[in-house]
């Protein structure tokens, strides 16, 4: 345990009551109220729902910080009721000056527990003894001496230990391993598939079919359900939830829908489009039983977010689409009753929801799809998911390989919008979120429980598809790129030499990140690099230059609701964002919330931003690219070139970037040699990223794709290519994998080869080696609590 760690209030006291009364309402978990920790450029203490809510105190952050560089380490932050009531009272009187005490528990591998000691010390903290000990977690203290043959001397604080909620006990375990260990194969049937699917399903595709049809049926199989029937004297026969034991005479409607959580390639669309043609006849019992008193009933479905795949399968005029987003939209109400699917975006529902104008909101829908969408309604707290939580349906079901992406408050966000009965927003943190973070056998339990009941998930394995070959270029900077090379990082010396000696500043912290993009520009584009311009805020007037800065250290994220932003002006993607005119980047969603009448208001900083509905700084300008006239202008691209021409007639190629920059700048390349290539941005609308997709997959003439890695690719299947070119290492490795799995999915024939450009004795090396622990860069350059040799490491490669 750190104990007496200070917490700053945040300087916003407008969000403090609610949180207020969230966490008061919460029963004491053992006599201390629970909070969560969350790093971002500092440590943010969080409510259960996400709100921020107060600053951990520098030293302690900065040691946290460095925590995180070693593997699963987790933290239990606990205040006292006493300490939250004064405080937050003090804060609503005299603002940011009041702090609160709060202590921490640390837990990880007892492998770790010396290289833990080492970093704590280092930083002036000593672990002490915990107030509260689960007798079934190991406790080992790596500052507390302990000799063999004596007895330990006493503590001045007790140790009560907490009563195991069952007999048994397990160590904390990986959440992912239990989504990926869930085995439902001998409860599913090979469904049988109506003619009017035109595409063959296989077997793991048709057993998804009959989960979707039993979880909307009543008599689904025991395995998929949450109630046992049990027989007592006194009772007599009653059914009980197992997760939170209450009881029930008669067995409640479980027939709500669920989650398919397949692996990115495996035809999680396709599996349920065949359902949903198969529950045509149902849907149209449905609306005859409608209610006059209840909303309309329409038998449709409506899908969230672009379905791409819907007509490539379907025999055509098997069914009536409708799309409603767009200045297209359908506006007759008989005909969206009439229809068998609507298609709609996020935006078009939040829109219409906040404007009270909703037609989404007037029907009770047969069935809602969420399709490759989760992550847009795991904040549970935006309007984005009162929007979607609040359409009506007979059934909901949420397409996505990730239900749980950072924490599991994103599984309970899906639980909230798929109703599932008698698990409410309190029971899911009293039986699953707080067991889990105590480490009880319990909350493990009762997670597997849910997720084997509600979520079907199977991995890429099923596809037998061999493992794709990697291949590398190690490239030397010809001796012009190693002088500019050499003159970017003398340029920003004074930053480096700052930052490796400790001295943090904001200008250090810049620095540093304008020297890692312009040497990483540099290893892309050769003596063809151009510095990337600044405004007088310090932003990028390039958008995506300024997403790579926030990138650079692990903060591209929405200023307002904190959702991950993988892309710039991406109007068909829901994890892109904009840069508006105060140089806030908002998420789309969060622009579409504050916007009035063609102005946005910024919901940070008030600021009326005019112009046109979204007013992004798209800062897209299609500026000419200079042509290298030898290749030692351009190493990088060169060797690409070479790679690209060499395999041209027997391996399709797909050429991945981060910027548009580069994209461009290999256009003009392959212009100049005369190879054909389409080419997508998210610039692009969606009509035209489909004609160039698809004439890439189906015309041989065309070896060459050319993508922006932040490119949304909902339904994107790309198994025409064989040979994927990641041009430059990503922070993230993620974003990598998510671009190689749009060519290593269902339908591919052929042995996937990565290949990967790396400039060696470059920052690319140094990013490349720390990219499986997704490196928060904040934490190695200007962190005094780092490791020396880390940071000299980093400084050669700046100043190589």
């Amino acid at each position: 345990m750190i104990c007496d760690v200070k917490a700053q209030f945040i300087d916003d006291s407008r969000n403090l009551d609610e949180v207020d009364l969230e966490i008061t309402a919460a029963q004491p978990a053992n006599g201390f109220y629970n909070l969560q920790l969350v790093f971002r450029r500092h440590c943010f203490l969080q409510s259960s729902s996400g709100k921020d809510i107060a600053i951990a105190h520098s030293k302690t952050s900065n040691a946290l910080r460095t925590l995180n560089d070693l593997d699963s380490i987790r933290y239990e932050v606990l205040v006292a009721p006493d300490e939250w009531k004064k405080k937050t009272l003090s804060f609503k009187k005299i603002g940011k000056a009041a702090c609160m005490t709060v202590e921490i528990n640390v837990f990880g591998a007892v492998s770790k527990s010396q290289a833990v000691g080492k970093v704590l010390s280092k930083a002036g903290i000593y672990l002490q003894h915990p107030r509260l000990h689960d007798i079934y977690v190991k406790y080992e203290n790596p500052h507390f001496i302990s000799f063999p043959h004596l007895s330990p001397p006493t503590s001045g604080l007790t140790i009560p230990s907490l009563a195991p909620d069952v007999e048994n006990s397990v160590p904390f375990a990986n959440i992912s391993s239990i989504l990926d260990g869930l085995d439902q194969r001998g409860h599913l049937q090979r469904a049988d598939i109506d003619p009017r699917i035109t595409t063959i399903l296989l077997s793991h595709q048709r057993e998804g079919v009959d989960f979707i049809v039993q979880k909307e049926e009543q008599g689904i199989h025991a395995a998929f359900s949450l109630w046992e029937t049990h027989q007592d004297s006194t009772h007599g026969i009653f059914h009980q939830h197992t997760i939170t034991g209450c009881r029930k005479p008669v067995r409640p409607d479980e027939s709500v829908g669920g989650i398919i959580a397949d692996d990115m390639g495996l035809g999680k669309s396709l599996t349920l489009l065949s359902a949903m043609v198969a529950s045509l006849g149902s849907a149209r019992a449905f609306v005859e039983l409608g209610d006059c008193n209840q909303k309309p009933r329409s038998g449709s479905t409506l899908i969230i977010v672009p379905a791409v795949l819907l007509r490539r399968h379907v025999a055509s005029d098997s069914l009536k689409v409708i799309k409603y987003h767009g200045r297209g939209r359908e506006t007759d109400l008989s005909r969206i009753l009439d229809s068998d699917v609507v298609l709609t975006t996020y935006a078009t529902a939040t829109a219409e929801f906040c404007r009270g104008t909703s037609t989404l909101h007037k029907f009770n829908w047969y069935r809602v799809v969420l399709d490759e969408g989760s992550h847009s309604i795991r904040h549970q707290h935006t309007k984005q998911f009162r929007a979607i939580d609040a359409l009506s349906a007979r059934y909901r079901w949420c397409l996505t390989g990730t239900p749980i992406q950072n924490r599991l408050e994103d599984l309970e966000a899906l639980v909230r919008f798929l109703r599932v009965p008698f698990l409410d927003k309190s029971s899911f943190r009293g039986h699953i979120t707080h067991p889990i973070e105590s480490g009880r056998i319990s909350g493990l339990s009762n997670l597997r429980l849910l997720l084997r009941c509600i979520c079907l998930r199977r991995t890429g394995e099923l596809l037998e598809l061999p493992e794709p070959q990697s291949f590398q270029y190690l490239l030397e900077l010809s001796s012009a790129e190693q002088d500019e090379y050499a003159t970017i990082g003398e340029a920003h010396r004074q930053a480096i030499d700052d930052a490796v000696s400790g001295h943090t500043t904001a200008e250090t912290y810049q620095g540093i990140l304008q020297a890692l993009l312009r040497l990483r520009l540099l290893c892309n584009h050769g003596l063809l690099a151009q510095r990337p311009q600044v405004t007088v805020t310090g932003v990028s007037e390039d958008p995506d230059v300024a997403l790579s800065l926030l990138q650079q250290s692990d903060q591209a994220t929405c200023a307002y609701c904190s959702c991950d932003i993988t892309s710039i002006g991406d109007a068909d993607d829901t994890r892109s964002g904009a840069f508006i005119e105060c140089s806030h980047l908002l998420c789309l969603g969060c622009m579409l919330q504050t916007t009035e009448r063609s102005k946005v208001w910024c919901p940070l900083c008030q600021a009326s931003v005019s112009g046109s509905g979204s007013s992004p700084r798209s800062g897209d300008k299609h500026q000419d690219i200079p042509i290298p006239q030898h290749e030692e202008q351009c190493t990088k691209l060169a060797a690409l070139v070479r790679d690209v021409e060499e395999h041209r007639f027997t391996d399709k190629s797909i050429v991945f970037s981060c910027w548009k920059q580069t994209i461009r700048t290999i256009a003009s390349l392959f212009t100049i040699v005369g190879i054909p290539f389409g080419l997508v941005d998210g610039s692009m609308s969606l009509p035209e990223r489909r004609i160039v997709l698809d004439r890439f997959q189906r015309d041989p003439e065309v070896p060459l794709l050319l993508m922006t890695l932040g490119t949304g690719a909902v339904g994107l299947n790309l198994t025409a290519a064989s040979r994927i070119h990641i041009v430059e290492p990503q922070w993230n490795p993620s974003v990598e994998s998510q671009a190689i799995g749009r060519a290593l999915r269902l339908g591919q024939e052929k042995q996937v080869t990565v290949v990967r450009y790396i400039m060696i004795n470059t920052v690319e090396q140094y990013i490349q080696s720390r990219q499986s622990r997704k490196l928060q860069l904040a934490q190695i350059g200007w962190n005094v609590d780092s490791d020396d040799l880390e940071k000299q490491k980093l400084k050669e490669l700046l100043v190589k």
